[in-house]
């Protein structure tokens, strides 16, 4: 399999789409699994897995839940860090009453904790995150390299295989490890350029998994025009090389 890069300027839901990406992985998965299951067939799952190197996972476990959920994210956070309730069968919410309005049996609608709870049990079997900011685990300052091999260690603890590893993101993977090598603004160009082809080879051609790779905009892209075309060349740590 191969590296794609996913590229935007800060604030234009790059996060996003790969959180969509994994929790869409993930319900897949559990589709398979339960199909494979009721036909009485072996299925060995593939794991989403989530290596996040800038901030708290915790904002991408709320995001994910969200997601996965298909709740607003200040649900997710309130329930989880203030015991806010979510809804229930006997108090729906207004989002919800207006996007069930339309649906004649009560089977088909699934209240906030009907879906919070789903979505705990989905992403704990399918998806795994990786804290790489150094935060709490002290990991994410090894490359490539240290990712690939936290990546075997899931493998290896789960008996699982990989279907999808998301890297967020590329510039700060690369930059605490040039940080570590000296010369800090070649080196950083060096990394940025080897990422690909490193995360290609290292992760999705060992494991038979995409890999997304992450990467922001520089404040010269941040400045055009919406419909403005944009190219590699303006990524943060790659301009003028």
């Amino acid at each position: 399999m191969c590296s794609s890069d996913l590229l935007g300027g800060f604030g234009s839901g790059k996060t996003w789409i790969a959180v969509d990406v994994l929790t869409t992985h993930c319900n897949n998965e559990y589709a398979k699994e339960m199909a494979a299951k009721a036909a009485g067939i072996p299925y060995v799952p593939k794991l989403a897995i989530y290596a996040n190197y800038e901030g708290s996972i915790d904002g991408i476990r709320f995001r994910s839940l969200a997601s996965s959920g298909q709740m607003p994210l200040n649900s997710v956070k309130e329930f989880v860090t203030k015991n806010v309730p979510l809804s229930t069968r006997d108090s729906y919410k207004e989002y919800e009453l207006n996007v069930y309005k339309h649906l004649r049996s009560d089977d088909l609608k699934y209240s906030e904790t009907e879906r919070f709870d789903r979505a705990k049990r989905i992403l704990g079997r399918y998806a795994r995150l990786l804290d790489m900011s150094g935060a709490v685990s002290k990991i994410g300052s090894g490359f490539v390299e240290e990712l690939a091999e936290q990546v075997n260690k899931i493998v290896k603890t789960t008996n699982m295989k990989v279907g999808v590893v998301i890297v967020d993101y590329v510039k700060l993977m690369a930059d605490r490890y040039a940080m570590l090598k000296g010369d800090k603004t070649d080196s950083l160009r060096t990394f940025i350029r080897r990422s690909p082809e490193m995360l290609s080879r290292q992760i999705g051609l060992k494991w038979n998994c995409v890999v997304f790779a992450l990467h922001q905009l520089s404040g010269e892209a941040n400045t055009k025009a919406p419909h403005a075309p944009l190219n590699h060349a303006m990524e943060i740590g790659r301009a003028h090389v």
